[in-house]
């Protein structure tokens, strides 16, 4: 089956905005990309519905295990070999080693708050991954309009929960259903997009806008970022609208992409995640580099150049090693 040049596209544009929120930009260029983390997620019911149409037969159980060895342990595996990295960094340095045991447990953990931090996205995407089989045989029903409004609607709602109770006992348990709720409804915005037409797609992304304007509006805030821990209304419909339509615009040149068939675009669409992770190790180094932080600009292209090269050399290494195993 040819690949959905699309996906990996738009796969690319994400990673690389979501390196850009890592290296303190101007708080509207901050705040403008803040639709990575929806995007990457919308791909991620879109990728998912174009696989298991070749998988029809494989087990939930099967399923699962795959999606955990793809996104937990090559997350434990990065964290051992940082922390481990940046200990041997500190023998040479002679600072002390940054991390208490208790950052490190949470940084395993991948929280938001508590960890290192970065990380908490590979548990985001493992919990959608556990429901996209679900959300699949809910989108086979044809009741995608229902089940969006819906949605919308309980998003909302747990919005407003969350905003009354945000300093009590509570908050945590919404926080969680919450964050569960909006970035499912997303994965399965994925495989809407995916089979809805351009102008169905267009319409959508506007009605999401208008949403985002009205809480604006509403709030006296258009900031994106702000209600992102947890994913509130405002920051699902804004990552919604331009995520839905970016597809639109990539569906329009798709027949470009086909014929010219980037091979820099598959490979960093396939590697996107280990892209994530590389940079990481490349912020480190950025921070002690007083030069590259006088502009965000100089930053950022030092952090994609640097983060792009190492990938490339683990990538090598891994096919190399008893290490494609694990990673399989």
């Amino acid at each position: 089956m040819q690949r959905d040049l699309r996906i990996d596209f738009l796969r690319a544009l994400a990673i690389l905005l979501i390196i850009l929120a890592h290296i303190d930009p101007s708080n509207l260029v901050f705040q403008a990309r803040a639709f990575d983390v929806p995007l990457m997620t919308i791909l991620m019911g879109s990728s998912y519905f174009i696989s298991s149409s070749r998988h029809s037969d494989e087990r939930y159980g099967t399923y699962l295990l795959k999606r955990f060895r793809r996104l937990i342990i090559p997350t434990w595996v990065f964290l051992i070999l940082y922390f481990i990295g940046i200990w041997l960094f500190t023998l040479v340095t002679k600072d002390g080693f940054p991390y208490s045991f208790s950052k490190m447990m949470a940084s395993f953990l991948m929280s938001t708050n508590h960890g290192i931090g970065y990380t908490w996205i590979f548990l985001i995407f493992f919990e959608v991954a556990i429901f996209l089989p679900f959300l699949k045989k809910m989108f086979e029903k044809k009741q995608s309009k229902k089940f969006m409004v819906g949605g919308v609607v309980l998003i909302a709602l747990l919005s407003w929960l969350y905003d009354q109770y945000s300093s009590t006992f509570f908050s945590t348990s919404i926080s969680v259903v919450l964050g569960i709720v909006a970035y499912g409804l997303l994965a399965y915005l994925g495989m809407v997009a995916l089979k809805q037409s351009k102008k169905q797609n267009l319409v959508l992304a506007g009605v999401f806008l208008l949403v985002y304007i009205m809480l604006g509006y509403l709030h006296s805030d258009f900031g994106v970022e702000t209600f992102k821990f947890p994913p509130e209304l405002q920051y699902v419909a804004y990552g919604a609208g331009i995520s839905l339509l970016l597809f639109t615009v990539t569906t329009i040149v798709n027949k470009y992409f086909e014929k010219v068939n980037p091979k820099w675009l598959i490979w960093l669409s396939k590697n996107s995640l280990t892209i994530y992770y590389v940079h990481i190790f490349a912020i480190r180094v950025a921070n002690r580099v007083p030069y590259l932080n006088r502009w965000w600009e100089t930053r950022y292209l030092f952090l994609v150049g640097s983060s792009l090269v190492l990938t490339y050399i683990w990538i090598k290494f891994k096919n190399a090693s008893a290490l494609n195993r694990l990673f399989k």
